[in-house]
């Protein structure tokens, strides 16, 4: 009897497993791929980004303040592009910048003590310096550390730049576009012979007869008057006066910032001067203009870029648009200036696929293009300065015709040999 009911009950248990069991749903077909063999190797994620600091060397106060200052903003825009686009890559490692920033003063005591600061801070690149006396002061510190800069200016000085200083380099020097200017004075005025110029007191004066000199002899020039005036003067018609005083064929207010040279243009002609009258390097025409007047800066011009021309490259379109929206109105031409120098620092960096300031300078030097605001630029400065550190781009003779600013003609990367 007790195996009878045994046998009854493991029936009925069986029978309702059986109930249970196709009861429960059926677990689906595997329809993932399975990952492609890897040799036992798994795929390492991206490494994060790391920081690399640069210095920024730039005057936020004092007489150099403003041109420096928004150079100095021109510079941050730039940083801000390249990280908003990934930053750069060295050796498999992407690095994002930070623009590290110390006001110098506009003085060279204030560039020695910005230089030291950050290069305490064990940073190792470096933008930034443009009269001689913060060139040569920036120097007197980076160059014993073994640290690179680009100037974002040179007035001539080998101590600014040369073979005593290997780890220096400049986007922007005081010859820039000078022969192609001479050629144009030609163009226009065949008879022309003789030049007057007067620029700033920065130390440069010595440096600029040497070079201009030369190089305006080589272009059947002479240079018959030259003189330099304080940065901060307000009343230039004692200086003027002089320099037009020798009869020039040409007056050349050689160098300075906008407000300096505006104010030169304009006490040329109050005091009846009509010749060709230029400027370079790369300076602001616009501003020029608009600090001389349109009657006094009529027939002036220079060699530069226009940031509203429709010859720039792309990279100028993106400029101007992040100059926009930094001052709610119109962009800026100095935030070009600033990005300039700051983005060919970067790119030597990255082409050099190095962090090491030595090796990215001398990798620098051997670079054959570099890309610029203004288009694809050249290395040179080998004849000019005895070391090849000078960062040429294509330049503009931008002159200004019954009001408006017309492109004359352009010329290469090749000027400053």
């Amino acid at each position: 009897m007790k195996n009878r009911v045994l046998l009854v009950f493991l029936a009925v248990t069986l029978a309702v497993s059986l109930v249970l069991f196709s009861a429960c749903p059926t677990p689906p077909e595997e329809t993932t791929t399975p990952p492609p063999p890897t040799n036992g190797e798994t795929t390492p994620p991206p490494p994060e980004p790391k920081i690399l600091k640069i210095g920024a060397l730039d005057a936020l106060t004092g007489f150099m303040a403003p041109g420096e200052a928004p150079m100095n903003e021109g510079e941050r825009l730039c940083v801000e592009w390249i990280n908003d686009n990934g930053g750069i890559t060295i050796n498999g490692q992407p690095y994002l910048i930070d623009l590290v920033t110390e006001d110098t003063k506009s003085t060279g005591e204030g560039m020695i003590s910005a230089a030291t600061k950050l290069a305490g801070q064990g940073i190792e690149f470096f933008v930034g310096g443009v009269a001689t006396h913060q060139n040569v002061a920036a120097n007197s510190v980076l160059i014993p550390a073994g640290l690179t800069r680009i100037s974002n200016y040179n007035c001539l000085n080998p101590g600014e730049m040369g073979p005593d200083t290997p780890q220096t380099f400049a986007h922007n020097t005081a010859s820039d576009g000078f022969r192609p200017l001479l050629d144009y004075v030609k163009e226009i005025d065949p008879t022309a012979k003789t030049i007057a110029w007067v620029c700033p007191a920065d130390g440069g004066i010595a440096d600029r007869v040497r070079v201009f000199g030369s190089v305006a002899a080589e272009k059947g020039f002479e240079v018959i008057y030259y003189a330099e005036y304080n940065q901060e003067t307000e009343d230039y018609t004692p200086i003027v006066q002089k320099a037009l005083d020798v009869g020039a064929d040409v007056f050349f207010p050689l160098d300075g910032w906008p407000y300096h040279i505006g104010s030169v243009v304009k006490t040329a002609r109050t005091l009846g001067y009509t010749g060709p009258m230029f400027c370079t390097p790369s300076n602001n025409i616009r501003d020029v203009v608009a600090i001389a007047g349109v009657e006094a800066a009529e027939g002036y011009f220079g060699a530069t870029w226009d940031i509203f021309s429709p010859e720039m490259p792309p990279v100028m379109q993106e400029i101007v648009a992040r100059s926009e929206a930094f001052t709610g109105g119109e962009a800026n031409h100095w935030h070009s200036f600033g990005w300039n120098t700051c983005w060919e620092l970067i790119q030597a960096i990255e082409s050099a696929q190095s962090l090491d300031p030595v090796a990215v300078a001398e990798h620098w030097k051997t670079m054959t293009t570099i890309n610029t605001v203004s288009g694809t630029g050249t290395m040179g400065g080998l004849q000019t300065f005895g070391i090849n550190t000078t960062v040429c781009s294509p330049l503009w003779i931008v002159q200004v015709a019954n009001g408006e600013l017309v492109t004359v003609k352009s010329f290469g990367a090749n000027h400053t040999p």
